[in-house]
Formats: structure tokens, sequence, C-alpha cells
């Protein structure tokens, strides 16, 4: 009997991403999903697995059932172990998140495939830490930079377990960040919306509330958002990116409140 991972837990970075492909890759039928499964997981060819008889086969499938559906939000660690050394969770998203890390982020998790974009996801949550050089021994997390595509291999082989629950956590900050600081992206102008038949007055408001939502962040961009932020001056975004981000948005929300 072939030994195959009996959950997330046994399940790398880099097998994650292939089972997501395969699994939009639309098998036939379950069988061939299957099969294209087992031979990723037991890196054996797909002739060798169908020449199996079935009373062997049918158990091997029966146990990764929990592929088809998305992991859990199993609690992430707080540092893992990397080739570059020992990576630290940068999970206090109102305190430590920059301006230019919650940007990438949208981006990369608002793609159409998001799994695909995971490593350089996790290259942006876990990072190393360094000393102040001041004495006293207080450690903070390394600048950002454009090195996320280089870190993003330093993940694949990490546990689906040991990673993922930190998506889960940030989505649900985003989520209540967007709630908290709508007025920020209010539209000035309105927008006219076709009725839907048997739509709810509750659903079409959901609706609008959203398209706006969507229109306006597509309308102005964080870039333009970044270029406010640095007084309209173009030396001075870099910095602008760098700077904490619910700390800017607090700022952004006071100027925008008393019209500065």
């Amino acid at each position: 009997m072939l030994k195959l991972p009996r959950s997330w837990s046994d399940i790398t970075i880099n097998q994650f991403i292939e089972i997501d492909k395969i699994s939009k890759s639309t098998p036939k039928s379950e069988d061939e999903f299957y099969f294209n499964i087992v031979s990723l997981l037991a890196d054996l060819p797909i002739e060798e697995l169908e020449s199996m008889d079935y009373e062997d086969f049918h158990p091997l499938i029966k146990d990764l059932k929990y592929l088809t559906e998305i992991p859990p939000p199993f609690k992430p660690k707080e540092k893992i172990e990397t080739s570059l050394g020992t990576m630290y969770l940068k999970n206090n998203f109102n305190r430590d998140l920059l301006n230019g890390e919650f940007i990438d982020l949208e981006y990369l998790m608002q793609s159409e495939n998001y799994i695909e974009n995971i490593k350089m996801i996790m290259a942006i949550f876990y990072r190393i830490k360094i000393s102040d050089n001041d004495g006293l021994h207080n450690e903070k997390f390394e600048p950002y930079g454009n090195w996320v595509q280089l870190r993003a291999e330093l993940f694949g082989e990490q546990k689906v377990g040991d990673v993922f629950g930190v998506i889960p956590q940030f989505l649900e900050f985003r989520e209540n960040f967007f709630k908290k600081y709508e007025g920020l992206f209010d539209s000035t102008e309105p927008e006219e919306f076709e009725s839907i038949a048997g739509e709810s007055i509750s659903d079409r408001k959901n609706r609008e509330e959203a398209s706006k939502k969507t229109s306006l962040i597509k309308k102005w961009g964080w870039n333009v958002l970044m270029y406010q932020l640095a007084n309209n001056d173009a030396l001075k975004v870099d910095e602008a990116y760098g700077l904490p981000f619910i700390f800017s948005m607090n700022l952004m929300s006071m100027k925008k409140e008393l019209s500065i």
C-alpha cells in the first residue's frame, strides 16, 4: 500500500499549488482526478497506478477526500525555518503592516487564482527579524523591498498546515478594514444600477456597495492614494509605501474629514 499524506499538515506548498492546478484542469472523471493526485504525491507515473487493482486504489481515494476542500484555518506557526534562516510571522496587521505590503497583498490575493501566488504571499507574511543596533537588543522586521519573488521559493517545502492559516486571518482584517474606513472610499458620483428580477432591497444595497468599492479602487488606485499621502510629491512616494498602513489610513481619513 502506498503511503500518502493523510492531512493538509503533511502537504507542502509546492504540492498544494499542483493539486490546485489539477483541480482546475477539470479531469473527465473522479478516477482521473485521483490518478493525477496520487501520481503527484507518490511521484509515480499514472500508467503504473492505472495497472493497480481497484481494491488497492479505492482506499487511497477515500483517504484523499480532504484535498477537494480548502485547508481549514489552522493557527499559523509564529516562526518557521528556511534555507535563509528563521523567519517570523508578521501577523499584527494593525501595528506592523506597511502600505506597500497591504497593496502587494491586494494584488496577489485578489487575482483570479491566488493559490498560484501563495509562495509570494508567504514571503510577505514571514520575515527575518533584525536588531535595532541601539544597545537594547530590540528587534524589528526587516525593511520591505522588491525581493518577494526571489524569496518565494523559500516557502515551497513548507507544510500547508503550518502557514496557510495566516490567509484567513488577513482576509478577516481586510474585510473589517473596508467596513471601518468605507468613508475614505466614498464616491461623490452617483452610479445607476439596473434592477435584477427577484432581487431584495438588501441584496441590491449590498451589490451597489460592493460595486462602488470596486470601481473606486479601480478608478483611483492605491498608487494615487500613496501619491496623496506623499503630499503630491513624487520624490516621497517611496517613503509613503514604507509607512504603517493603519496609521496612513487614519491620516488620510483625518485629512478628508478636515478637508486638509
